[in-house]
């Protein structure tokens, strides 16, 4: 009996602290912080007004995401302090009526085990409550875990500024301005260092060139000075050809820059169309086109330095390969960026002005190749005259090259169109006729360079 009424004793102690540790519900709004004042049990923190029936203007919430992720968490640790609560007073009394009901040793010892589980359960989960409000009642209440993510907002093209439409793909012709802008304005500034570094070099050159020419006038043209005389006329033809292939290569590379930058970046078309007129036509101010200037400064390089009839058709060779391949470039281009037209008040893909733009740069191709053969058969010839036949079979092997690197860039147009035929047609029903190479052209190419269409 004695042991029974320790145990009936504990049960009821157990039940009352429970009791007396659990929170009771809060409904207050607002409630002030006094020391050792239970935690307030979210009734009105983490409702919502539409299930709420004693808070007028039910329909809305009160709590919005992101902010009510600290009040989803204060509520899910109150909840588990009042759970544990329960949980240990059902687990006492159980406990009790196993102490009750048995009589066997392992029986109550089974009872005594559950109830000291459960009081060391209600210890372990009651002293984290009371410590944290002890330190300080920010760390169990108040902590502020709010991420305050940027709300993200789709608008409607109906609902954007002009500028705007233009940056979205689907409000209407699609415009990079940010990327293109930015990577137009490092390349410009690239342009314009390559250019001061250049004019440079230039001036640099000019004055050594300068230089040189005083020291030969200077030096004695007999048998004596005529070692120091072919020393120095070595350095100036040596910084002549510098000085010429300086300013052909930042001519043609520019050229060549320019074209590929024309499929690589999203611009305007009338930014396209501009740089089109500027590669192969010039500007509208009387510039000379970049062709025009590509081919310019080959001549300059040939006119100014003293080379060698090899020398020469090696760099006509290189300059039917680098404008060749800016036509081709051009060619491709328009392709890949048709012009529009408009056509019962919509603006659609003008397919007849890219083959009209296609076939003029297939015949551009053909007329440069043209002009380079005839100047290495104007050197063969001359070479021929003076029984040099290393050098006529060397320029014999330039022309074949020529006419390879050529074709292949007309082939490369060709093909281009041809992989383009297909979906073109299914948009417009237009069937593109720009693979079709004139067989004026298309037959020397077979037999001269070997290409294959």
């Amino acid at each position: 009996m004695k042991h029974a009424f320790i145990i009936y004793t504990l049960a009821i102690v157990a039940v009352l602290s429970a009791m007396w540790v659990t929170p009771p519900p809060v409904y207050a709004a607002n409630v002030n912080y006094v020391p050792l004042a239970p935690i307030d049990v979210p009734g009105s923190e983490f409702t919502s007004k539409a299930f709420d029936e004693r808070t007028p203007g039910a329909g809305t919430s009160e709590c919005q995401a992101p902010t009510c992720f600290p009040k989803y968490l204060r509520t899910i640790y109150n909840i588990g302090i009042v759970l544990a609560g329960l949980f240990a007073v059902v687990s006492i009394v159980r406990g009790g009526f196993t102490l009750m009901f048995t009589d066997s040793i392992l029986g109550h010892s089974e009872g005594k085990g559950i109830i000291l589980r459960a009081l060391g359960g209600l210890v372990i989960v009651y002293s984290s409550y009371i410590l944290m409000n002890m330190i300080n009642p920010a760390l169990g209440r108040d902590l502020d875990l709010a991420l305050q993510f940027p709300r993200v907002t789709i608008r409607t093209c109906s609902q954007l500024t002009s500028q705007e439409a233009r940056d979205r793909p689907d409000c209407g012709e699609l415009s990079v301005i940010a990327m293109s802008q930015y990577q137009h304005d490092l390349l410009r500034k690239a342009e314009v260092a390559n250019g001061e570094w250049r004019d440079r070099e230039l001036a640099r050159l000019d004055k050594e060139i300068e230089d040189l020419q005083t020291e030969l006038g200077r030096i004695p043209n007999d048998d004596e000075h005529l070692e120091e005389r072919n020393i120095v006329s070595g350095l100036l033809a040596i910084k002549r050809a510098d000085r010429a292939a300086l300013l052909r290569e930042g001519t043609v590379r520019g050229a060549e820059n320019k074209t590929a930058k024309l499929s690589e970046l999203a611009i305007t078309e009338e930014e396209f169309n501009r740089r089109i007129r500027e590669i192969t036509q010039g500007t509208q101010g009387g510039e000379p086109s970049e062709i025009a200037k590509a081919r310019a400064a080959f001549q300059t390089m040939i006119d100014t330095a003293p080379l060698s009839p090899s020398q020469i058709a090696q760099l006509r060779t290189m300059e039917a390969d680098r404008i060749t391949s800016i036509q081709r470039g051009v060619a491709q281009a328009v392709l890949d960026r048709p012009p529009k037209s408009s056509a019962l008040g919509f603006e659609v893909e003008d397919w007849i002005a890219v083959e009209k733009q296609v076939s003029e740069q297939i015949k551009a191709i053909s007329a440069e190749q043209g002009r380079i053969i005839q100047e290495l058969t104007t050197i063969k010839n001359s070479a021929a005259d003076a029984a040099n036949s290393l050098l006529v079979a060397e320029i014999t092997s330039r022309e074949k090259t020529v006419w390879a690197q050529t074709c292949n860039n007309i082939a490369l147009i060709a093909n281009h169109c041809k992989a383009l035929k297909s979906e073109v047609f299914r948009k417009t029903q237009h069937p593109l006729t720009c693979d079709a190479v004139p067989a004026d052209i298309k037959t020397p190419c077979i037999a001269n360079g070997g290409t294959k269409f």
